[in-house]
């Protein structure tokens, strides 16, 4: 990329970003995002002001990979309140995944993942500077460009780091083991940054307890409303079956006879879509073809999140940094159109979770036995399967290439 190119990535980042920071600040966005940060918040009251131990003396349903972000918001000087500490925290490690992908722009030659990074960021709006999802998909960013570098070991390391900040980048560890040209020293990462993340909780003995708290808390979740599933349900709603929504978990599940099954039905295919996706790159995908990597991490995610029972809108912001750092690298036509819809995910996300599921949820808190808003609800599925699309051309299209010869990296 030239400078001129670099200084318009520049602006562009700035001024989106700052109407990002402006809306995440504004009332309405606060509130929606409340709940989640007054846990946050009491979370880190207990651990930094009352030095208690956490899951060992306060629950925490995350991994230990978010504590030390929960924990800086409490320490910032800016200004007096958690929620806004924690806006601004997140929007510096924004400006960390934005140059994350900025690197690997210019060492594959391609702006778009930059413009995908720009963009995304945007289109989904403030959610990302309200939730924890962030540092996860930032993780994902940087292992990846140091996997560009042929430093397996260091995105072994940001992936484990990942893994233990929201459970997703462990699955994308089995998907890059194939093509890692060292794998050994790529594992040999993932485990020392877990191990430096879980050893001193284990040291204190609070290992049982994180995993009370963690896998137990997620295995006990439902089916979200915003799920695949969810939609399926709320459409049969419409005729005549038998279902109503129930907030637990910080989030709308929905409550029917049918949930357990597709609960377990949803597991399965999640693991068939793993499967598929590790199958894809051991077979087509040459150890060190980097972009590839990240190509197959965007689809074989975007059809775990279509396959899983929970889909948060903030859930989109893994695709967005998969999907930039793809597009850093000029991907065949095929690979590129795949990977791009990726920017109408984004802003489909936003409207569901803002304007439409509300309207669709109304009529059964008004004592309605159906989903509201048809229009809005076609919305839903529209979004969901359009994920399912992405997964799907993104791994066929990486199935119908003929693999490279060996390298460390693609250039």
């Amino acid at each position: 990329m030239n400078r001129r190119v670099v200084l318009i990535l520049i602006a562009a980042f700035v001024a989106t970003r700052i109407a990002n920071v402006w809306l995440a600040f504004t009332p309405p966005h606060l509130g929606g995002a409340y709940g989640d940060l007054l846990k946050y918040e009491t979370w880190a009251t207990a651990i930094v002001d009352d030095n208690r131990g956490a899951y060992g003396e306060v629950a925490i349903e995350y991994p230990p990979g978010v504590l030390p972000f929960i924990a800086a918001a409490r320490l910032l000087p800016l200004g007096s309140a958690y929620a806004h500490h924690f806006i601004w925290l997140m929007a510096v490690l924004d400006i960390a995944g934005f140059a994350g992908v900025m690197m690997l722009a210019r060492r594959w030659g391609s702006s778009l993942g930059a413009w995908t990074w720009i963009a995304g960021g945007l289109l989904l709006g403030p959610i990302i500077y309200l939730r924890l999802d962030l540092i996860p998909a930032v993780a994902t960013v940087w292992a990846l460009q140091r996997a560009s570098a042929a430093r397996w070991g260091q995105a072994g390391g940001w992936l484990g780091f990942g893994a233990l900040a929201k459970v997703y980048p462990g699955f994308l560890i089995l998907l890059a083991l194939p093509a890692a040209p060292t794998p050994r020293r790529f594992l040999a990462g993932a485990g020392v940054a877990a191990a430096l993340l879980l050893l001193p909780l284990v040291a204190v003995g609070s290992g049982d307890d994180l995993v009370r708290d963690v896998v137990g808390y997620h295995t006990a979740r439902g089916i979200q409303v915003e799920s695949t599933w969810g939609f399926l349900l709320l459409t049969a709603s419409r005729f005549g079956y038998s279902m109503s929504p129930n907030f637990q978990f910080g989030a709308n599940e929905i409550v029917s006879a049918l949930s357990p099954l597709l609960k377990t039905f949803g597991s399965v295919l999640s693991l068939g879509a793993l499967a598929a996706g590790w199958w894809i790159v051991r077979r087509h995908v040459a150890r060190g073809e980097t972009p590839l990597v990240a190509a197959a991490m965007f689809g074989t995610l975007a059809l775990l999140m279509f396959f899983g029972t929970v889909f948060s809108p903030q859930f989109a912001v893994w695709l967005v940094a998969l999907g930039a750092a793809a597009l850093a690298h000029p991907l065949t036509r095929r690979l590129r159109w795949a990977v791009l819809t990726v920017v109408l995910i984004a802003p489909l996300t936003q409207i569901v979770f803002y304007v439409a599921i509300g309207d669709i949820l109304a009529p059964f808190y008004e004592g309605g036995t159906e989903a509201g808003a048809p229009l809005k609800l076609a919305l839903l599925g529209v979004r969901n399967f359009i994920v399912l699309g992405a997964g799907i051309a993104t791994l066929t299209a990486l199935a119908g290439r003929r693999r490279a010869p060996e390298s460390n990296s693609l250039p």
